[in-house]
Protein backbone atom coordinates (compact mmCIF):
# COMPACT_ATOMS: atom_id res chain seq x y z
CA UNK A 1 0.00 0.00 0.00
CA UNK A 2 2.88 2.28 0.82
CA UNK A 3 4.14 2.24 -2.81
CA UNK A 4 0.56 2.74 -3.99
CA UNK A 5 0.11 5.65 -1.82
CA UNK A 6 3.54 7.21 -3.05
CA UNK A 7 2.61 6.83 -6.38
CA UNK A 8 -0.59 8.68 -6.18
CA UNK A 9 0.64 11.86 -3.97
CA UNK A 10 3.39 12.19 -6.79
CA UNK A 11 0.96 11.81 -9.37
CA UNK A 12 -1.33 14.19 -7.66
CA UNK A 13 1.58 16.56 -7.36
CA UNK A 14 2.71 16.33 -10.78
CA UNK A 15 -0.22 17.10 -11.96
CA UNK A 16 -0.88 20.03 -9.79
CA UNK A 17 2.63 21.05 -11.27
CA UNK A 18 1.41 20.62 -14.37
CA UNK A 19 -1.98 22.70 -13.94
CA UNK A 20 0.08 25.60 -12.60
CA UNK A 21 2.62 25.70 -15.98
CA UNK A 22 -0.27 26.06 -18.02
CA UNK A 23 -1.98 28.40 -15.87
CA UNK A 24 1.07 30.93 -15.55
CA UNK A 25 2.24 30.10 -19.29
CA UNK A 26 -1.09 31.28 -20.09
CA UNK A 27 -1.05 34.63 -17.96
CA UNK A 28 2.54 34.98 -18.21
CA UNK A 29 4.52 33.78 -20.74
CA UNK A 30 7.50 35.22 -20.07
CA UNK A 31 7.22 33.91 -16.15
CA UNK A 32 6.79 30.62 -17.56
CA UNK A 33 9.95 30.49 -19.95
CA UNK A 34 11.84 32.23 -17.06
CA UNK A 35 10.94 29.40 -14.52
CA UNK A 36 11.60 26.73 -16.95
CA UNK A 37 14.73 28.32 -17.79
CA UNK A 38 15.22 27.49 -13.56
CA UNK A 39 13.88 23.73 -14.29
CA UNK A 40 16.58 22.95 -17.11
CA UNK A 41 19.25 24.57 -15.23
CA UNK A 42 20.80 21.69 -13.26
CA UNK A 43 18.76 18.44 -13.09
CA UNK A 44 15.87 17.68 -10.67
CA UNK A 45 15.21 21.31 -9.86
CA UNK A 46 12.46 21.00 -7.59
CA UNK A 47 13.77 18.09 -6.36
CA UNK A 48 17.09 20.01 -5.00
CA UNK A 49 17.04 23.23 -4.77
CA UNK A 50 15.37 24.62 -1.36
CA UNK A 51 14.71 28.24 -0.51
CA UNK A 52 14.91 30.03 2.38
CA UNK A 53 12.61 33.05 1.17
CA UNK A 54 13.17 34.98 4.74
CA UNK A 55 17.40 35.63 3.73
CA UNK A 56 17.32 35.24 -0.16
CA UNK A 57 18.98 31.92 0.36
CA UNK A 58 18.83 28.78 -2.33
CA UNK A 59 20.75 25.88 -1.78
CA UNK A 60 21.21 23.46 -4.52
CA UNK A 61 21.73 20.55 -2.49
CA UNK A 62 24.22 17.36 -3.80
CA UNK A 63 23.84 14.30 -1.84
CA UNK A 64 26.58 12.88 -0.43
CA UNK A 65 28.14 15.90 -0.06
CA UNK A 66 27.54 16.48 3.64
CA UNK A 67 23.82 17.84 3.32
CA UNK A 68 22.34 16.18 5.31
CA UNK A 69 24.43 18.85 7.53
CA UNK A 70 23.98 21.65 5.46
CA UNK A 71 20.00 21.51 5.86
CA UNK A 72 20.50 20.80 9.29
CA UNK A 73 22.05 24.35 9.81
CA UNK A 74 19.71 26.10 7.61
CA UNK A 75 17.14 24.74 9.71
CA UNK A 76 17.93 26.03 12.54
CA UNK A 77 19.38 29.14 11.41
CA UNK A 78 15.88 29.33 9.98
CA UNK A 79 13.50 28.36 13.07
CA UNK A 80 15.68 28.29 16.08
CA UNK A 81 18.94 26.47 17.55
CA UNK A 82 16.34 23.93 19.42
CA UNK A 83 14.04 23.40 16.30
CA UNK A 84 12.74 19.97 15.47
CA UNK A 85 14.78 18.59 12.11
CA UNK A 86 12.58 15.86 10.99
CA UNK A 87 13.21 14.17 7.61
CA UNK A 88 15.26 17.53 6.19
CA UNK A 89 15.47 15.55 2.66
CA UNK A 90 11.94 15.70 2.72
CA UNK A 91 10.90 19.08 1.19
CA UNK A 92 7.46 19.19 2.80
CA UNK A 93 9.02 18.12 6.31
CA UNK A 94 12.43 20.13 6.58
CA UNK A 95 10.42 22.92 7.53
CA UNK A 96 12.57 24.92 4.35
CA UNK A 97 10.81 25.06 1.04
CA UNK A 98 10.86 24.00 -2.18
CA UNK A 99 10.28 25.24 -5.34
CA UNK A 100 6.74 23.44 -5.34
CA UNK A 101 5.92 24.89 -1.91
CA UNK A 102 5.94 28.52 -3.69
CA UNK A 103 3.99 30.17 -6.18
CA UNK A 104 6.10 30.33 -9.68
CA UNK A 105 6.18 33.83 -9.59
CA UNK A 106 8.04 34.04 -6.29
CA UNK A 107 10.42 31.24 -7.34
CA UNK A 108 11.39 33.48 -10.37
CA UNK A 109 11.28 36.68 -7.97
CA UNK A 110 14.13 34.95 -5.80
CA UNK A 111 15.67 33.19 -7.93
CA UNK A 112 16.26 36.69 -10.27
CA UNK A 113 16.79 38.96 -7.20
CA UNK A 114 20.03 40.46 -7.51
CA UNK A 115 20.50 40.07 -3.18
CA UNK A 116 19.92 36.99 -3.34
CA UNK A 117 22.79 33.97 -2.52
CA UNK A 118 22.54 30.78 -4.19
CA UNK A 119 25.11 27.70 -3.00
CA UNK A 120 26.18 24.48 -3.30
CA UNK A 121 28.61 22.22 -2.33
CA UNK A 122 30.96 19.51 -4.35
CA UNK A 123 32.85 16.63 -3.72
CA UNK A 124 36.28 14.64 -4.77
CA UNK A 125 34.54 12.37 -7.39
CA UNK A 126 36.58 9.61 -6.35
CA UNK A 127 35.16 10.11 -2.50
CA UNK A 128 32.01 10.89 -3.04
CA UNK A 129 31.37 7.76 -5.34
CA UNK A 130 32.99 5.46 -2.20
CA UNK A 131 30.95 7.35 0.31
CA UNK A 132 27.82 6.07 -1.88
CA UNK A 133 28.77 2.64 -2.16
CA UNK A 134 29.61 2.41 1.63
CA UNK A 135 26.39 3.84 2.70
CA UNK A 136 23.87 3.16 0.35
CA UNK A 137 25.32 -0.64 -1.07
CA UNK A 138 27.85 -2.64 0.73
CA UNK A 139 25.78 -3.98 3.42
CA UNK A 140 22.54 -4.51 1.29
CA UNK A 141 22.13 -8.44 0.35
CA UNK A 142 20.82 -8.86 -3.03
CA UNK A 143 17.20 -10.13 -2.89
CA UNK A 144 16.48 -8.24 0.72
CA UNK A 145 13.61 -6.12 -0.74
CA UNK A 146 15.51 -2.99 -0.40
CA UNK A 147 14.52 0.28 -2.73
CA UNK A 148 18.56 -0.58 -3.78
CA UNK A 149 18.16 -4.45 -4.17
CA UNK A 150 15.56 -3.85 -6.38
CA UNK A 151 17.74 -1.43 -8.48
CA UNK A 152 20.51 -3.62 -8.86
CA UNK A 153 18.27 -6.68 -10.08
CA UNK A 154 16.27 -4.44 -12.35
CA UNK A 155 19.91 -3.27 -13.59
CA UNK A 156 21.52 -6.29 -14.13
CA UNK A 157 18.11 -7.52 -15.89
CA UNK A 158 18.33 -5.09 -17.81
CA UNK A 159 21.91 -5.45 -19.36
CA UNK A 160 22.42 -9.11 -18.94
CA UNK A 161 24.45 -9.41 -15.82
CA UNK A 162 23.87 -12.50 -13.45
CA UNK A 163 23.11 -11.76 -9.99
CA UNK A 164 22.81 -14.48 -6.76
CA UNK A 165 20.17 -13.54 -4.25
CA UNK A 166 21.99 -12.82 -0.85
CA UNK A 167 25.00 -12.28 -2.14
CA UNK A 168 26.97 -8.89 -1.30
CA UNK A 169 26.96 -5.76 -4.21
CA UNK A 170 31.11 -5.35 -4.72
CA UNK A 171 32.17 -2.02 -5.47
CA UNK A 172 32.93 -2.85 -8.85
CA UNK A 173 29.50 -3.48 -9.84
CA UNK A 174 27.93 -0.09 -8.40
CA UNK A 175 30.50 1.55 -10.14
CA UNK A 176 29.23 -0.65 -13.55
CA UNK A 177 26.00 0.46 -12.19
CA UNK A 178 27.05 4.23 -11.69
CA UNK A 179 28.65 4.07 -14.92
CA UNK A 180 25.37 3.43 -17.32
CA UNK A 181 23.13 6.07 -14.97
CA UNK A 182 25.29 8.82 -13.89
CA UNK A 183 24.69 11.06 -16.60
CA UNK A 184 20.85 10.37 -16.82
CA UNK A 185 20.84 11.24 -13.27
CA UNK A 186 18.78 7.75 -12.29
CA UNK A 187 19.57 8.45 -8.05
CA UNK A 188 21.26 11.76 -7.05
CA UNK A 189 23.31 10.36 -4.79
CA UNK A 190 25.81 8.62 -7.69
CA UNK A 191 24.48 11.42 -10.27
CA UNK A 192 27.44 13.47 -11.70
CA UNK A 193 28.01 16.66 -9.91
CA UNK A 194 27.88 18.93 -12.92
CA UNK A 195 25.06 17.76 -13.58
CA UNK A 196 23.12 18.37 -10.77
CA UNK A 197 24.88 21.73 -10.06
CA UNK A 198 23.58 24.73 -12.48
CA UNK A 199 24.97 26.47 -14.63
CA UNK A 200 23.13 29.19 -15.83
CA UNK A 201 20.56 31.27 -14.72
CA UNK A 202 21.03 29.40 -11.22
CA UNK A 203 24.62 29.24 -11.10
CA UNK A 204 25.49 29.67 -7.25
CA UNK A 205 27.24 32.50 -6.26
CA UNK A 206 29.46 29.96 -3.78
CA UNK A 207 30.48 26.72 -4.33
CA UNK A 208 31.74 25.17 -1.33
CA UNK A 209 33.72 21.82 -0.59
CA UNK A 210 33.24 19.19 1.51
CA UNK A 211 37.17 18.45 1.80
CA UNK A 212 36.69 22.38 3.35
CA UNK A 213 33.24 21.49 5.07
CA UNK A 214 33.56 23.38 8.52
CA UNK A 215 35.52 26.79 6.78
CA UNK A 216 33.51 27.10 4.21
CA UNK A 217 29.99 26.48 5.81
CA UNK A 218 31.13 28.83 8.10
CA UNK A 219 31.06 31.33 5.30
CA UNK A 220 27.77 30.58 3.86
CA UNK A 221 26.44 31.50 7.35
CA UNK A 222 27.92 34.33 8.01
CA UNK A 223 27.19 35.57 4.58
CA UNK A 224 23.52 35.27 5.49
CA UNK A 225 23.84 36.64 9.00
CA UNK A 226 23.81 33.65 11.24
CA UNK A 227 23.38 33.81 14.92
CA UNK A 228 27.06 33.75 16.47
CA UNK A 229 25.25 30.42 18.50
CA UNK A 230 24.93 28.72 15.08
CA UNK A 231 28.37 29.27 14.51
CA UNK A 232 29.51 27.86 17.60
CA UNK A 233 27.27 24.92 16.69
CA UNK A 234 28.82 24.31 13.49
CA UNK A 235 32.63 24.61 15.03
CA UNK A 236 31.51 22.22 17.35
CA UNK A 237 30.71 19.70 14.95
CA UNK A 238 33.96 19.75 12.80
CA UNK A 239 35.22 16.83 11.32
CA UNK A 240 38.47 16.06 9.02
CA UNK A 241 36.39 14.74 6.33
CA UNK A 242 38.25 11.50 4.69
CA UNK A 243 40.86 12.41 2.47
CA UNK A 244 41.34 10.66 -0.64
CA UNK A 245 43.99 7.73 0.68
CA UNK A 246 41.19 6.81 2.85
CA UNK A 247 39.02 5.41 0.03
CA UNK A 248 42.06 3.94 -1.95
CA UNK A 249 41.98 0.21 -0.72
CA UNK A 250 38.15 0.23 -2.39
CA UNK A 251 39.83 1.37 -6.07
CA UNK A 252 40.92 -0.88 -8.21
CA UNK A 253 42.26 0.36 -11.48
CA UNK A 254 39.10 -0.50 -13.32
CA UNK A 255 36.99 1.55 -11.15
CA UNK A 256 39.11 4.20 -10.65
CA UNK A 257 39.33 4.27 -15.07
CA UNK A 258 35.31 4.15 -14.91
CA UNK A 259 35.18 7.13 -12.28
CA UNK A 260 38.02 9.57 -14.06
CA UNK A 261 36.12 8.27 -17.36
CA UNK A 262 32.48 8.90 -16.45
CA UNK A 263 32.74 11.65 -13.82
CA UNK A 264 35.36 13.42 -15.69
CA UNK A 265 33.50 16.70 -16.16
CA UNK A 266 33.02 16.90 -12.21
CA UNK A 267 36.63 16.37 -11.69
CA UNK A 268 37.19 19.53 -14.43
CA UNK A 269 34.93 21.97 -13.24
CA UNK A 270 35.11 21.83 -9.93
CA UNK A 271 38.98 21.70 -9.74
CA UNK A 272 39.72 17.79 -8.47
CA UNK A 273 42.63 16.48 -9.68
CA UNK A 274 42.53 12.50 -11.60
Amino acid sequence: MYGVGRTIKRTISSGWSAFQDTRIHIKDPVLHHKYNLLKRDGADFEYFTYLYPEKKVIYREVPKVASSFILTTLIMDRHGLNAEIGNMHKQAKSRLLGPRHLDIPSVVQQASDPEGFTFTFVRDPYARLVSCYMDKFANVPIGNGSYISAVVEAWAALVGRQVEKGSPISFDFFCDLAAETAEGCFDGHWAKQSVLVPNGPMKPDFTGKFETLTADLLAVLERINAPDVLLDFVKSKHRKPADRENYASHLSVNARKMIARVYRDDFERFGYSL
